[in-house]
């Protein structure tokens, strides 16, 4: 059997909602020659169920079935199966566009000395809507400056080298989050980062989403930023701007009011007023008694 160019590893749990269009995604992808580990990490919503009739139509797609442990060690065990130059990583939720992976294998070929390249995102809601494009750094220097406190990388944009990923053990599964954040301070400690200016991939925005489900972002950061001093021999922690901390009581809630305002506020920055009049709704009945909501309502509902 001839290696692919790519892997491409998406870990996948209950995410019966978008599964299908994620992997459609994959399947339409104008670069056609890799293969697609598809590591199901225990979903109990039927999602399975949609992941097998999809591989069963195409023999590329890779299906693996594990006990929940969270998407570092699913990450992992597809990394273990990979065969590609190349490994692409894909989220269950997301939406790559057709020619993503034609861009970036020719980005990886005209640039050996980049170890990982990512690139520009659209942000869309559970619906689908467009919230806004996000636009990350595209030099090393850039991307690794931002890593302490922000994105530098989207995750379910990098396309990397397997041997190099292999090499610096791949996923830590004692991070329970912000993995990829560990995995861009290693990689950038071998070569360079680089993003494409293009839009790669439409990035979902919803809250039962690994990112906003998961606590303690803050904590994780600074562990992580912790180790990366100590590789380097710089202090990275005191570049991280502190945040006060939220009462646990809070926080669920406090939380989606924020997120829903700050999506309302992007649409409409972005000119998507059908997506800011549908968040600030949201955000409306969370907080209906913050004069802030009421202002974003009526500037939504004005269209400016």
């Amino acid at each position: 059997m001839n290696k692919p160019t790519i892997s491409v590893i998406m870990p996948a749990y209950n995410s019966r909602e978008f599964i299908a269009l994620a992997i459609q995604s994959i399947l339409n992808q104008t670069f056609d020659d890799f293969e697609f580990i598809i590591v199901d990490d225990g979903s109990t919503d039927g999602s399975f169920d949609i992941i097998q009739q999809y591989a069963r139509q195409d023999d590329r797609i890779v299906l693996i079935r594990q006990a929940n442990a969270g998407a570092s060690a699913a990450s992992n065990r597809g990394l273990a199966l990979a065969r590609g130059e190349f490994v692409a990583r894909m989220d269950h939720d997301d939406i790559s566009l057709p020619q993503r992976f034609e861009m970036q294998v020719d980005y990886l070929r005209a640039h050996p000395e980049c170890v990982a390249v990512g690139g520009q995102v659209l942000m869309i809601d559970s619906e689908g809507l467009p919230i806004r494009i996000y636009r990350v750094p595209q030099t090393h220097e850039e991307i690794d400056s931002n890593l302490v406190s922000t994105w530098g990388i989207f995750h379910p944009t990098m396309m990397t080298r397997l041997a190099l990923l292999r090499e610096i053990g791949g996923y830590s599964e004692d991070l329970l989050n912000l993995e990829d954040l560990d995995l861009y301070f290693k990689l950038g400690e071998r070569g360079r980062l680089a993003n494409l200016p293009d839009v790669l991939v439409h990035y979902r925005q919803h809250f039962n989403s690994i990112c906003y489900k998961s606590r303690d972002h803050q904590t994780l950061r600074v562990q992580i930023l912790e180790k990366a001093s100590k590789r380097r021999g710089m202090d990275l922690v005191s570049r991280l701007e502190q945040k006060p901390a939220v009462r646990r009581t809070q926080r669920e809630r406090e939380a989606r009011w924020a997120y829903e305002k700050m999506w309302a506020w992007w649409a409409l920055e972005s000119s998507y007023i059908v997506t800011a009049r549908r968040h600030a709704l949201n955000a409306l009945k969370i907080r209906p008694m913050r004069p802030e909501t009421w202002l974003l309502l009526w500037c939504a509902m004005r269209g400016h």
